[in-house]
């Protein structure tokens, strides 16, 4: 799904920012834990 490997040195030295934003969008869109957390309205519980 949304993985990065943080294990893996340099690899997001080779990602883009538009891979960045790209994920971060996607997890922030989804019904995730995330965007529940991040989202100040009242349309998600």
């Amino acid at each position: 799904m949304y993985g990065i490997d943080l294990g893996e040195p340099g690899v997001l030295r080779t990602r883009s920012w538009r891979w960045l934003r790209t994920r971060l969008h996607g997890l922030l869109t989804c019904d995730s834990r995330l965007a529940c957390a991040l989202d100040p309205g009242e349309g998600r519980q």
